[in-house]
């Protein structure tokens, strides 16, 4: 026989066999992890359910507002990659210079892959704390659940797909800046 009491009404020796816990809006994985927390001395005795961090209804807007996350952080990686084409071929005479004191076609590419992820590692960084600790607020009132949906996990995946499209792009732009003209066009500055 299924009843609903509030909890302070049961008395003291009723034998309870199933507790259901209704809340108002979804549990943030924190706060998920709060609650089994708090059942930990009968874990044996009780069963909790996995963690669900949606409803239904809305689990589809928050795929997709993540979805869109990675695909930002995919155009950002190819927006720095076109900006640092730039800066390579304007560098065409230090290139030519490094070459003449000895620095091969593969340190001359390790060179400008380290720096773009040094100069890029931080502005994701950055952007990512900002956006978690300052914007993500203000968007919560319009998107109630948003705040479950940015986690460690999407920042991290985020990161990663980030720095390894700009590792890629930048090597492959690197090389083939580096191998496309001969020392003596760089220095005669022809490039």
């Amino acid at each position: 026989m299924f009843q609903e009491i509030p909890y302070d009404r049961v008395p003291s020796d009723s034998i309870v066999e199933y507790v259901s816990l209704d809340f108002d809006k979804p549990l943030s994985f924190e706060q998920y992890n709060t609650l089994k927390n708090s059942f930990s001395s009968i874990l044996d005795r009780i069963e909790v359910w996995r963690y669900i961090p949606f409803y239904d209804e809305d689990y589809w807007m928050y795929n997709s507002a993540m979805l869109a996350s990675l695909l930002i952080a995919v155009v950002a990686a190819f927006n720095l990659v076109v900006l640092y084409h730039y800066v390579l071929v304007r560098r065409q005479k230090s290139l030519a210079i490094f070459q003449l004191c000895g620095c091969t076609k593969g340190r001359a590419i390790r060179l400008y892959v380290a720096e773009s992820l040094m100069l890029t590692v931080p502005c994701y960084c950055l952007s990512a704390v900002l956006y978690h600790f300052v914007l993500l607020k203000p968007f919560t009132r319009i998107f109630p659940y948003i705040d479950t949906a940015y986690s460690l996990r999407l920042y991290a995946t985020g990161f990663g797909i980030f720095v390894t499209v700009c590792t890629i792009a930048i090597w492959i732009l690197s090389a083939r800046i580096v191998s496309k003209h001969s020392i003596v066009e760089r220095k005669g500055g022809v490039v």
